[in-house]
């Protein structure tokens, strides 16, 4: 090893963050069936990729406006998540920041081309036609919303 010289470790290109946003309302989280890939024709929460000079959060809030013609407050992160998928002859290994939100006025859905069809569901129920990563926060939804604890005010103050 070289002294003096800077190490610069450049990201594999294979590593890619997604946001995605469990918007809650009334005990029940919204998903759609998505459309463009990685999850094509799954059940999974809106989701998509942050733009450059994008906050996590803005991100999450456009790709719900996006796929489904809402506007949602963000209330605070759930968790980060990992799905490592196969795609043609390589392999992705997802990032998934995800949010917890609600909507922020009419929740009148609005069909786009990112998604397929949408549905309100109760996530301590499952849905097994979704990812396994799905599953995953759904479960960690269902905690929030079995909890009774409305999830405002939690440290969590997007920018």
């Amino acid at each position: 090893m070289q002294r003096g010289r800077p190490l610069v470790e450049i990201p594999d290109e294979g590593v890619i963050v997604l946001v995605a946003t469990a918007v809650l309302n009334g005990g029940k989280v919204l998903v759609v069936r998505e459309e463009e890939s990685p999850y094509h024709q799954r059940w999974v929460l809106p989701q998509g990729y942050v733009r450059n000079n994008e906050t996590l959060a803005d991100g999450a809030r456009r790709e719900v406006r996006e796929e489904l013609g809402i506007e949602v407050a963000i209330l605070r992160p759930i968790g980060t998540y990992e799905d490592i998928v196969k795609e043609k002859a390589s392999t992705v290994h997802y990032v998934i920041v995800c949010f917890l939100g609600e909507p922020s006025a009419d929740a009148t859905i609005t069909s786009t081309a990112e998604a397929i069809d949408s549905a309100w569901i109760d996530p301590a129920g499952g849905l097994n036609e979704a990812p396994k990563v799905v599953q995953q926060i759904l479960k960690d939804i269902a905690k929030i919303v079995k909890g009774g604890r409305k999830p405002k005010g939690l440290g969590f103050h997007p920018q």
